[in-house]
């Protein structure tokens, strides 16, 4: 058990401002409209995000953290297309971040909100660590579009 309580406190004392935040890359920032189109407004995957696992926020340029989600069994890219997806879609129900992007557009009456995609890529670490860094970062962000967070 002691390899346990090692591990949970090395999980719970993750200086999240000092050594993740530095390492998000950015990935595209992603325009949301009203009328539920979408528009890409710089990225083009330099990144390659498309073959990386890890995890990832939306951010309000100039905002609040909107969402923080996991890639651990598909790529950051991957995930992110399904939540554009849903958002385009409001009968899509794979995810739940597009109804709730639609709502907070309509509840702010916004034209449109521009997103920052940004991700730390953690293909090279064992895939359970994935949950338990977004985890981690969805308690101390409070972003406002997860359940896990939402009031």
């Amino acid at each position: 058990m002691k390899s346990i309580t090692a591990l949970s406190e090395a999980i719970n004392n993750i200086d999240i401002e000092n050594d993740v935040e530095p390492n998000f890359i950015k990935f595209k920032v992603v325009r949301l409209y009203a009328n539920n189109e979408t528009k890409t407004l710089t990225g083009n995957d330099k990144t390659r995000a498309n073959s990386k696992n890890g995890v990832y926020r939306h951010k309000m340029v100039d905002g609040p953290i909107m969402y923080i989600g996991k890639a651990e069994r598909s790529t950051i890219a991957q995930r992110n297309a399904s939540h554009l997806t849903t958002f385009r879609k409001p009968l899509n129900t794979n995810e739940m971040s597009g109804k709730k992007y639609r709502n907070y557009i309509a509840d702010n009456k916004l034209e449109y909100i521009d997103i920052r995609i940004e991700y730390i890529d953690l293909t090279q670490y064992p895939t359970m660590i994935i949950p338990m860094l977004e985890l981690q970062l969805m308690e101390h962000y409070q972003p406002l579009l997860n359940q896990e967070t939402s009031i």
